[in-house]
Order: C-alpha cells, then sequence, then structure tokens
C-alpha cells in the first residue's frame, strides 16, 4: 500500500509519498486503514489486493491514517501496533494535525519515536 498526500491548484495535481507498506505491515495495520476508508465516505470492499487505483480519503482520516502508518511502520509486536493504532484513533482532530506536523518535519525520526513511546510505552 502506499499512501501519498495531493496538492491540487486548478487543473494540475501534485502528489507525493507519505508512507508505503509492506502486505505484512498493511494486515498489521487494516484497522486503521478500513476506518479511514470508511470515514472518507467508502464502502470497506473497496479494498481489495487487486486493486491499482487511488482510493480519495478526506484530509483529516488521511492525516490520521498516515500518523499510524508512520508510528507503527517499524515496530513488529503486533500488541504494540494495537496499542498505536488505539492512541492515534482516540486523539482528536487537532492532536492528530499536530502530531502529523510533527512526524513528517525535519525531526522526524526522533518525534516518531517518541510518539511511539507515547502510544505503546515501547
Amino acid at each position: 500500500m502506499r499512501l501519498e498526500e495531493a496538492y491540487a491548484d486548478g487543473n494540475r495535481t501534485l502528489a507525493s509519498r507519505v508512507a508505503s507498506t509492506t502486505p505484512l505491515q498493511t494486515a498489521r495495520l487494516l484497522d486503521a486503514l478500513v476506518a479511514a476508508v470508511r470515514a472518507s465516505g467508502h464502502q470497506a470492499g473497496v479494498l481489495s489486493l487487486s486493486r491499482r487505483g487511488p482510493i480519495p480519503l478526506d484530509e483529516a482520516a488521511g492525516v490520521r491514517l498516515a500518523l499510524a502508518l508512520l508510528a507503527a511502520q517499524p515496530v513488529s509486536k503486533p500488541d504494540r501496533i494495537r496499542r498505536i493504532v488505539a492512541g492515534v484513533s482516540a486523539m482528536s482532530t487537532e492532536e492528530t494535525y499536530y502530531w502529523y506536523a510533527k512526524v513528517v518535519g525535519p525531526d522526524a525520526e526522533r518525534v516518531r519515536r517518541a510518539l511511539r513511546l507515547f502510544l505503546a510505552e515501547e
């Protein structure tokens, strides 16, 4: 799976990759993925292994999904991943935007580790 952030300006669209996952990582984060798809007004059935086209997400749902992906990506223990996803799901929208800005900013690696510690007591 690949999550991209898109910027539209008239007829032009610029997209940049935020995160990508392996099939195993995607399976571990399936709850967050389904929640983002449903929050964006789609049925969960739009997700399939053979799908090649993008699924547009609402901004807030996309930010929440990106935050879960970026925080949980290096974690391999399923229990910690569940705690990270649950912690991100419990955040307010403003809190997810704050953390998203931090995890893609100049100190991204350090902030991602801090977020993992905060959410999963890693």
